[in-house]
């Protein structure tokens, strides 16, 4: 039997959004995303009236992992809900004249 190949999914952050309350509201408002975000790449080919095909599945540790699928386009997502610990601001180093 030949081994299959895996194909790899690549993961970023895409977006962040900061909830101004306790764990159960940042828990339900990742919830809320995994059964409503559409990204970009759909969105901006969808029709009015389009929805797209969505599989969400919520693993043990509560992380949500969501295919997104609009005719041949597919997306993957990996919601879940994190503490900010640590946090700089960019600088700019400004040359000596």
């Amino acid at each position: 039997m030949a081994p299959t190949a895996r194909r790899a999914w690549p993961w970023y952050l895409a977006s962040a959004h900061p909830i101004d309350g306790d764990e159960a509201q940042a828990v339900a408002a990742a919830a809320d995303a995994a059964r409503n975000y559409t990204p970009g790449v759909l969105a901006r080919h969808a029709r009015p009236g389009d929805e797209p095909a969505r599989h969400a599945l919520l693993t043990r540790d509560g992380t949500w992992v969501v295919l997104v699928r609009q005719r041949h386009r597919e997306c993957h997502l990996r919601v879940s809900v994190a503490r900010l610990m640590h946090s700089t601001q960019e600088k700019e180093h400004r040359p000596s004249p």
